[in-house]
C-alpha cells in the first residue's frame, strides 16, 4: 500500500506541475492579451487562473513531498497529499482533474497502509512447550528429551477425561 501510495502521490504531484505551469502560461497570456481591451472583468478573470496557477504549482509541491514521505511516514504523506489535492482542486479546478483523484487515492492508501498488523506471538508445539516449561533439551525431531545420560521419549501431554454426568 505505501509503494502504491508513493507512486500515485509522485506522479500525481508531477502531472499537477504540469497543469500549474499550462494554467500560468494561459493567464498570463490571457492578461497580456486583454490589456488593452477596456473590459476589467477580463483581466480579473486572467488575474486569478495566474493565482490559482500558482496555489496549483505549490499544492503539486507538496504533493510530491507527500508521496515521498508516504514510506517512512504515511500518516505525515497522507495529509501532505490530501490538502494537496483539495488545494489544487480550489487553485485551477479542471486543470487538476487528473492529478487530483492521484493524489487523494494516494493519500487514501497511506493512511491504510499505516496500520500495521499486531504481531502475535509465535505458536509452539506441545513438545516444544513442555520443553521450554521444564528447561529440557529437546531433540531436533522433538520427540526426545535430554535427561543428562540417555535420550528420553517426550510424553504426549495428557488430556483430562471428558466428564459424563
Amino acid at each position: 500500500m505505501r509503494g502504491g501510495s508513493l507512486a500515485l502521490g509522485l506522479t500525481g504531484g508531477i502531472i499537477g506541475l504540469i497543469a500549474a505551469v499550462v494554467a500560468l502560461a494561459i493567464g498570463g497570456i490571457g492578461g497580456a492579451l486583454s490589456t488593452g481591451s477596456a473590459d476589467a472583468t477580463t483581466q480579473q478573470t486572467f488575474g486569478m487562473v495566474v493565482v490559482g496557477g500558482w496555489i496549483a504549482l505549490g499544492a503539486s509541491i507538496v504533493g510530491i513531498v507527500g508521496g515521498a514521505l508516504a514510506m517512512a511516514k504515511p500518516v505525515i504523506g497522507g495529509v501532505l497529499m490530501l490538502v494537496a489535492a483539495i488545494a489544487g482542486f480550489i487553485g485551477i479546478s479542471l486543470f487538476y482533474v487528473i492529478s487530483g483523484p492521484l493524489l487523494l487515492v494516494g493519500a487514501i492508501l497511506a493512511f491504510v497502509g499505516s496500520r500495521r498488523p499486531r504481531p502475535s506471538a509465535p505458536q509452539l508445539a506441545p513438545a516444544a512447550m513442555w520443553a521450554r516449561a521444564s528447561s529440557r533439551m529437546l531433540s531436533q525431531d522433538g520427540q526426545y528429551w535430554w535427561d543428562g545420560a540417555v535420550w528420553q521419549p517426550v510424553q504426549a501431554p495428557v488430556s483430562p477425561a471428558p466428564r459424563t454426568s
